[in-house]
């Protein structure tokens, strides 16, 4: 299907575990991901994360309905990932999500002016990031204040006052080890590597395994912010 040449070096970016496993929290033998973008996705509202959620039906001649990513904290389904249980950030279909991705990668790919676009408009437009989360923290503390003040007037049950704690605490310990990281210099793809990395994700994304296509994309992207109708992609190159 291709060429020696590509298959090798796919191959490398394949088996390196810097590539493969350098986004933070990643481990060697992470849980089977069913979807490409599944780990990368945060809401840009509350701050937590998306998972994939598939309908299921029980008529067999049926079409089986579409799958999406949803914010946790509008799914529900996990309490200790809501982060905010009144969150009512956007969902996406995963085929239309999935190829808003890619297609940037293909962008990469076929336009060689668009690596630099992305690098000036990160330096142009995005705000300190480190400076964005110190902030958050300082609100979430501020939350954690009131939420005591509360608890010492016996106005909301316990129970409420507790989830609600847990939820804050869990998304600090998470602001937390990311400013941390912030700190921590990461070694960051050439150009020619991110050219090369995306040109070998266009031509493995059709018959390549699920597997290889995420190691592709997290050994270009470190995660994907989703506010609104906003997709922001936070390119590990950057």
């Amino acid at each position: 299907i291709i060429d020696l040449e590509t298959w090798n070096k796919a191959q490398k970016i394949y088996k390196s575990q810097s590539r493969a496993f350098q986004i933070r929290g990643s481990q060697k033998t992470p849980y089977q991901a069913t979807t490409l973008l599944s780990g990368l996705l945060f809401c840009g509202n509350c701050g937590a994360r998306y998972y994939c959620k598939r309908n299921t039906s029980k008529n067999r001649d049926k079409i089986a309905p579409r799958g999406y990513y949803t914010c946790y904290s509008r799914g529900k389904t996990n309490k200790k990932m809501v982060i905010d249980p009144a969150c009512k950030n956007k969902t996406y279909f995963i085929d239309d999500l999935d190829k808003i991705v890619t297609d940037e990668i293909f962008n990469l790919h076929s336009d060689k002016n668009y690596f630099n676009e992305i690098v000036n408009k990160n330096k142009n437009n995005e705000p300190n990031k480190k400076e964005i989360l110190i902030k958050r923290l300082d609100i979430l503390d501020k939350e954690l204040a009131k939420i005591m003040d509360l608890y010492q007037l016996g106005t909301i049950p316990i129970e409420l006052i507790s989830e609600r704690a847990e939820n804050i605490s869990a998304e600090r310990n998470s602001l937390q080890a990311e400013i941390n990281s912030l700190s921590v210099p990461k070694e960051k793809m050439s150009k020619s590597e991110v050219i090369n990395t995306a040109k070998i994700f266009v031509q493995v994304l059709e018959k390549g395994t699920l597997r290889e296509k995420r190691v592709l994309i997290r050994s270009l992207i470190d995660k994907i912010v989703l506010k609104d109708n906003e997709v922001i992609i936070h390119w590990s190159f950057i």
